[in-house]
């Protein structure tokens, strides 16, 4: 049986494309079919600068919009059947790479979604850079499904960027996972109990989170619907991480 084809937009960041691919693969060993898995990578050379206005500051994100679209476009050329994007803020852009290309672009949002509504749950957090808080796709998007969505305060949220954008330069430390336990637990005092992971970055250092939160991570469930989507059969619970430490 041939399997599709993914082209991934990559290096957003670096590391995120890594783990993203490393478990696309795992995924595909674990499925019935044999052979390695036909992907195409195009890492977006984004300038460092463009990078951190978008990521800390949350302005200049039509910087990237040519870039996006170009990668989206070499992946198509080379052959992909379908192009995924291993990040959420710049899914912003998505439109623009679903009229740039003939072929399906997946939507990360809409994925991690649909496996919200499958945990019947009404309310959740969610955590993410500015960009993606403001874009509104996450609360769009859950509130079709009749999902309410909290955000953290303005004064975690600031913090959470620069987080993530330290976290892109490898350069994450234990002041992240402070940051992210004072996050889960500014949720935790709302009663919510489910919090998605809106950062493809935010599972590097995911397992250190402290308290009873359960974690959607995102990266984890578009992994699963991209193995889907080339004709795998990905393993099953491997989308929500529980931390019950205190």
């Amino acid at each position: 049986m041939s399997m599709k084809k993914v082209g991934i937009i990559g290096g957003l960041g670096p590391e995120t494309t890594a783990n993203f691919y490393l478990e696309l693969i795992r995924l595909a060993q674990a499925s019935p079919n044999e052979g390695r898995p036909p992907v195409l990578i195009w890492s977006v050379p984004i300038p460092y600068e463009v990078e951190r206005t978008c990521i800390v500051e949350g302005q200049g994100a039509d910087a990237m919009r040519e870039l996006l679209v170009e990668g989206a476009e070499r992946l198509a050329q080379g052959g992909a059947d379908f192009i995924v994007m291993a990040c959420n803020s710049l899914h912003i852009f998505i439109n623009d790479l679903r009229a740039a290309v003939d072929v399906p672009v997946l939507s990360i949002i809409e994925e991690t979604t649909a496996y919200v509504l499958s945990k019947a749950t009404s309310k959740v957090g969610l955590l993410g850079t500015s960009i993606l808080v403001g874009s509104g796709m996450y609360q769009t998007e859950l509130a079709k499904a009749g999902i309410e969505c909290a955000i953290p305060s303005v004064a975690n949220q600031k913090k959470l960027q620069e987080a993530i954008f330290a976290t892109l330069n490898g350069k994450a430390g234990h002041a992240t996972k402070e940051l992210v336990d004072s996050v889960t637990k500014e949720f935790s005092e709302q009663g919510i109990e489910q919090v998605v992971l809106g950062c493809t970055d935010l599972h590097l250092f995911f397992p250190k989170v402290s308290g009873a939160v359960e974690f959607i991570d995102s990266m984890a469930v578009f992994v699963e619907a991209t193995a889907g989507a080339m004709g795998y059969i990905p393993e099953s619970d491997v989308l929500i991480h529980t931390n019950t430490a205190t």
